[in-house]
């Protein structure tokens, strides 16, 4: 006679350090004189393979879809799922790559299921991050993430890399304002410094920046454009003077006005110069 039983496997089996579920029977019944009879106990044994895996999909907020801008929070998103059968323990993100400032890159925080993340399980941990300049200079910051989880037995899953970008776009601008240290020229050798108060007017960092002297009605000779030697390059809202000198000419005391025209320039790496519009200084004679 055969007898049937019925065991359903729970995650408890699955996790099980032994891999396998155990199982011994005897048999019991009576001899003709009614007396007990039990069999040898019979063994069966059934292996539960562990099949460890995990999945990442990393994403960044809304907002920063959109063109970020420097001080702007970006909010990044790590979705974890357990795509094996046996639990993970203390799933962790590990930043693989990262083209931001690691000091404004925050701690990731998991929500309580990472403590114990159960097979087709799904658990979300965060991070926040705030732009700095240099990642609009860099035209954005790429996030390159994987997730592990430590499984109750098996090897240790790693997912496959997710990486979240934002972008940044960049919008150079440079404004000029020219002076002269003299509002009217008296005498021929009288020298006058022309200034050149540049500004980066735009959102990224420039290098290169100078004056560039355009129309000059003068009679005499014009200095070189002389700015500082330890310029670094120009970040938003940042200044810097040049300056340039002329020595009058008697050929300049003529009544007319000596005008000084010039535009300011910068470079960014990978875009056009950057011009800014004309300026004009006026010395009376």
């Amino acid at each position: 006679v055969t007898c049937i039983a019925t065991y359903t496997v729970t995650q408890e089996d699955i996790d099980a350090g032994t891999g396998t579920i155990e199982n011994i029977a005897t048999g019991t019944g009576n001899d003709p004189a009614k007396k007990p009879v039990t069999t040898q106990p019979s063994e069966a044994i059934v292996t539960v393979p562990a099949q460890t895996g995990i999945n990442l999909v990393k994403s960044a907020d809304a907002d920063a879809t959109e063109d970020i801008k420097v001080g702007q929070k970006v909010t990044y998103s790590f979705l974890v799922r357990n795509t094996g059968n046996v639990t993970l323990n203390d799933v962790t993100i590990n930043e693989d790559s990262f083209t931001g400032d690691r000091t404004q890159l925050s701690d990731v925080e998991c929500g309580s299921g990472a403590v114990a993340l159960a097979p087709g399980a799904e658990v979300l941990c965060t991070a926040s991050y705030t732009v700095v300049q240099a990642d609009v200079d860099a035209k954005g910051v790429s996030n390159v993430a994987t997730a592990t989880g430590t499984p109750s037995r098996g090897t240790t899953p790693v997912s496959t890399p997710s990486e979240a970008k934002v972008p940044a776009a960049a919008e150079p601008s440079l404004a000029l304002v020219k002076t002269a240290s003299a509002d009217r020229a008296t005498a021929a050798g009288q020298e006058i410094e022309y200034s050149f108060l540049l500004t980066n007017t735009g959102n990224v960092s420039l290098t290169d920046v100078t004056a560039v002297e355009g129309e000059f009605s003068g009679a005499g000779d014009l200095s070189d454009v002389v700015c500082p030697e330890t310029m670094v390059p120009l970040v938003p809202g940042a200044s810097v003077t040049c300056t340039a000198t002329y020595t009058t000419v008697a050929a300049d005391l003529t009544g007319k006005d000596i005008t000084n025209t010039a535009t300011g320039t910068g470079t960014v790496p990978g875009e056009d110069p950057v011009t800014s519009d004309p300026s004009t200084a006026k010395v009376a004679t």
